[in-house]
């Protein structure tokens, strides 16, 4: 089994791809989760979320 880190071999790329959808999937959910619940304290992470959500598909694009 092939870890994120294990780049011996040459399965690394795909481990990172897994770790990336991973993120992704958990932090739709929780956008959708903060869309339906009013709470203030969720509201005011709502943009930090989104912002490192921008920073990681930048990366991203960055090195591709």
């Amino acid at each position: 089994m092939s870890t994120p880190n294990s780049g011996s071999n040459g399965r690394s790329g795909q481990g990172d791809e897994n770790r990336y959808h991973l993120v992704n999937t958990v932090a739709q959910q929780a956008k959708i989760i903060m869309a339906h619940d009013p709470n203030p304290a969720l509201a005011s992470n709502h943009a930090a979320i989104r912002e490192a959500m921008r920073k990681n598909r930048n990366q991203r694009a960055q090195e591709s």
